[in-house]
């Protein structure tokens, strides 16, 4: 099967949401998982408005990028993207 996660999807991998623990069973059990470009910039926006709603620690802020950078590097983008 292959998973292909939105922005709110992408961001549950990361962030304690409702359904989070589901999303990430979803991902383990894909074969391939593939997500948008434009998905690393909203999903670190995601990031931002939590943290200025003060549910991340300045911190957990700092690693996200690159936690969420080296992650991307593992799904595929649609063709066209």
């Amino acid at each position: 099967m292959i998973l292909y996660l939105d922005t709110s999807s992408l961001a549950k991998l990361y962030l304690e949401e409702d359904y989070s623990d589901l999303v990430r069973d979803w991902v383990e059990e894909a074969e391939a998982v593939a997500t948008s470009r434009i998905a690393y910039p909203e999903a670190l926006s995601a990031f931002v408005r939590r943290w200025n709603r003060g549910d991340l620690t300045d911190e957990e802020m700092s690693l996200a990028p690159g936690i969420v950078r080296r992650r991307m590097a593992d799904f595929r983008s649609p063709p066209g993207q």
